[in-house]
């Protein structure tokens, strides 16, 4: 270049190594070289980033689906619990149900029997209240005829004793 030719000579130690830097890009064998290693590192970075973003697609996909697999057996777990409690209240019901109607021909044969003492006993033992409250008003009426039976009888004694 010109102007390293305007610079005296005794100041430059060696022109050469400045004078490399200024060659023409085209004129330079190790630039195609250069730009050819530069195009297949950008093209390996390049297939790496993909490699590596597709790796990341799949793990998502795949914790996706993981997900959707985790919810759909806690949905059948819930299920299935479900159907096990109805089971279980079913035969609950259907079972005191039964008992109630075991206890309720019970009574009807204790009352068909005319045995007051065992039926009794039966009412007391379930825990029906209506029914409870009937047999009490029905005792306290048969006691409240009782009474004024008694006190008839005893009106017409002391009547014939006159």
């Amino acid at each position: 270049p010109r102007w390293l030719q305007a610079i005296p000579k005794h100041e430059i130690l060696d022109a050469a190594p400045f004078q490399g830097l200024f060659r023409p890009v085209a004129r330079c064998r190790d630039s195609r070289q250069l730009e050819r290693e530069e195009k297949r590192r950008r093209l390996d970075q390049e297939e790496w980033r993909r490699r590596r973003q597709g790796k990341f697609c799949r793990e998502i996909v795949a914790q996706c689906e993981n997900v959707f697999k985790r919810g759909r057996a806690t949905r059948a777990d819930a299920a299935r619990m479900a159907k096990h409690c109805k089971q279980r209240l079913e035969q609950e019901s259907h079972r005191l149900e039964a008992e109630e109607t075991k206890t309720a021909r019970r009574r009807l044969q204790a009352l068909k029997s005319r045995d007051m003492a065992a039926y009794s006993k039966l009412v007391e033992e379930t825990k029906n209240h209506r029914l409870k409250y009937l047999l009490e008003q029905t005792d306290g009426y048969i006691r409240q005829i009782t009474q004024q039976v008694k006190s008839l009888r005893e009106a017409e004694e002391t009547g014939e004793r006159r």
